[in-house]
C-alpha cells in the first residue's frame, strides 16, 4: 500500500479527480486524453481513455439536469486514438450534427453532440510542440506569428478581431418576415446582421421561439450581413433545425468566413446553403 502524506504532497497526487469535475470553479482538460467536450456555456469536460458518461446521474462525467435526458443517456468512447459517441438506449435519442446516432458514430473535431436540450462540441486538443532550435547557435527559434482565422476563433469560442473603423451598434440585428407557406407548413425569413455568438444567441432564440410557437417549420435565414458565429451560434442553428420538426432550414448568402465555419463542422449537411 502506498501512503500519501497530505501535508506535503499536492492534492492532485493524493486523490483521483473524476474527469469533467470542476476544479476551483473551472473545467480543465485532463492529462488522460486530448479529446474534450465543450458545453455551450463554455464548460469543458475531459474524455478519459475509459470513456465519458453523459446522463442525468449525479456521478456522470457530464451530468445534465434535464427531464429529456436519461440517467445513462450517451457515452463518448475511445479506441486506438479515435473517439466515438454512442447512444445507450436513451428514451429521446442522441443527435450528432443533427442526425440520430444509431449504435455509435465516430467524432471529428468540431462535431456537435446534442443530448436533450444540451449541445456539446467535440474538440481535439493538439499536444504542445517542443521548441525548435537553430542548429548553429542552439538557441530557440521563435515560432511563427499565429494566423488569424475566424474559423479557428469560432471553434475555440474566441470573439472575432474587430475590423478597423467598424461602426459601433447592436452586435446582432434580427428581422423576421412571414413568407408564403410551404408545402408542409408556414414559412418565415429571418435576416441576421452582425454577430451570432454566446452573447447574442439568446436574442436569436427569443426571436425564433414565437415563430416556432405559431407553427413555422420552414426558415430562410438571410445571412449576407452576418459577419461571424461561434460554437454557441452553431448550436442555436442545430437546435432550430431540431425544433422545426419536418421542416427545413435554408441559409441564404452566408459570407465566406461563416460558410467556412459551417462546412468545417460538417453542419452543411443539415441545411440548404445558397
Amino acid at each position: 500500500m502506498v501512503h500519501c502524506d497530505r501535508s506535503l504532497a499536492p492534492r492532485t497526487l493524493c486523490g483521483r479527480r473524476r474527469a469533467g469535475s470542476p476544479v476551483n470553479g473551472t473545467y480543465l482538460p485532463g492529462s488522460a486524453g486530448e479529446g474534450i467536450l465543450v458545453q455551450s456555456d463554455g464548460r469543458e469536460y475531459a474524455i478519459p481513455p475509459d470513456g465519458l458518461l453523459i446522463g442525468r446521474r449525479a456521478d456522470a462525467g457530464v451530468p445534465l439536469d434535464d427531464a429529456e435526458v436519461s440517467r445513462r443517456h450517451a457515452e463518448i468512447r475511445v479506441r486506438e486514438g479515435t473517439y466515438f459517441v454512442a447512444d445507450l438506449g436513451s428514451s429521446n435519442g442522441t443527435l450528432l450534427n443533427g442526425q440520430p446516432v444509431e449504435g455509435e458514430a465516430p467524432l471529428a473535431d468540431g462535431d456537435v453532440v446534442q443530448v436533450g436540450s444540451a449541445t456539446l462540441t467535440f474538440r481535439r486538443r493538439q499536444p504542445p510542440r517542443s521548441p525548435a532550435y537553430d542548429a548553429a547557435s542552439m538557441r530557440p527559434v521563435a515560432p511563427p506569428a499565429p494566423v488569424v482565422s475566424p474559423i479557428a476563433d469560432a471553434l475555440d469560442g474566441r470573439p472575432p478581431a474587430p475590423s478597423p473603423g467598424a461602426p459601433s451598434g447592436p452586435r446582432l440585428t434580427i428581422e423576421c418576415v412571414d413568407l408564403p407557406p410551404g408545402a408542409s407548413g408556414p414559412a418565415a425569413q429571418v435576416r441576421l446582421t452582425g454577430v451570432l455568438d454566446v452573447e447574442t444567441v439568446d436574442a436569436f432564440k427569443e426571436q425564433t421561439e414565437p415563430l416556432l410557437q405559431r407553427g413555422v417549420v420552414h426558415f430562410s435565414l438571410e445571412m449576407s450581413g452576418l459577419e461571424y458565429l461561434d460554437s454557441s451560434g452553431l448550436a442555436a442553428l442545430v437546435a432550430l433545425r431540431r425544433q422545426a420538426k419536418g421542416g427545413t432550414i435554408s441559409l441564404q448568402a452566408p459570407q465566406p468566413p461563416v460558410r467556412g465555419i459551417i462546412e468545417l463542422t460538417r453542419l452543411d449537411r443539415l441545411f440548404t446553403m445558397q
